[in-house]
């Protein structure tokens, strides 16, 4: 079995990254879309086409597969990147160089306050997270953290068209520090749920659902 060191430094490879891209839209075609490609199908047809979406926030944004993907699919949109490791960051500002008007990059995790946190480092970075109950991760560094709501109302965001959530289990903090923008501002959102990382017997995915219902959302699950 190939240990998620390897497969990390496999993933970070540009060639892979190439390969991947050039694989998807063959599996796409033969299998259907699945996750958050389905998601964007749907932002899309909500938002009436893809040119109407103007905004995207994209919380969790590694070193930036996503991101570029979003400015594929969205060419009218500006890309709001959020990301805490400064490895991934690093990457994701290389990555989306030639997209500079398009893009605002910001070196912190979203949470539901402000301050500092520890950010447990795995093998693979793309599965890093603020939860110490991660297994394998290599080391732990402070990183600085802000709420969506403090976010959105600085940068006079008045309408977010896309929300993307995959934080390795920290979902529903994310949520909570952006209660107010899910209310008023974001239209569709794309949430990644991974309860498991706080333990089997956490419950964030219902509180997670409850909130985007309060919040007037209608959900499903993507496979």
């Amino acid at each position: 079995m190939i240990s998620s060191k390897i497969l990390g430094a496999l993933y970070r490879l540009e060639f892979v990254k190439r390969i991947k891209n050039w694989v998807r839209p063959i599996k796409h075609r033969l299998l259907g879309k699945s996750g958050i490609y389905r998601a964007i199908e749907e932002a899309e047809r909500l938002a009436g086409g893809a040119g109407k979406i103007h905004t995207v926030f994209d919380v969790g944004a590694a070193t930036g597969e996503y991101a570029l993907h979003f400015l594929s699919a969205f060419p009218n949109a500006i890309i709001y990147c959020f990301e805490p490791f400064p490895d991934s960051f690093a990457q994701l500002v290389k990555r989306t160089a030639p997209y500079a008007r398009r893009v605002r990059l910001f070196p912190h995790g979203l949470h539901n306050h402000e301050g500092q946190l520890a950010f447990y480092v795995s093998p693979n970075p793309d599965g890093s997270s603020f939860l110490d109950k991660k297994i394998g991760f290599k080391k732990k560094m402070i990183v600085q953290i802000r709420c969506l709501d403090d976010v959105v109302r600085e940068q006079r965001i008045s309408s977010i068209d896309f929300l993307k959530i995959d934080v390795e289990g920290t979902e529903y903090e994310v949520l909570t520090g952006g209660s107010q923008a899910i209310k008023e501002k974001v239209v569709s959102a794309f949430v990644e749920i991974q309860p498991q990382f706080k333990g089997f017997h956490s419950r964030d995915h219902f509180a997670i659902f409850e909130k985007l219902a309060d919040a007037g959302f209608g959900w499903g699950v993507l496979p």
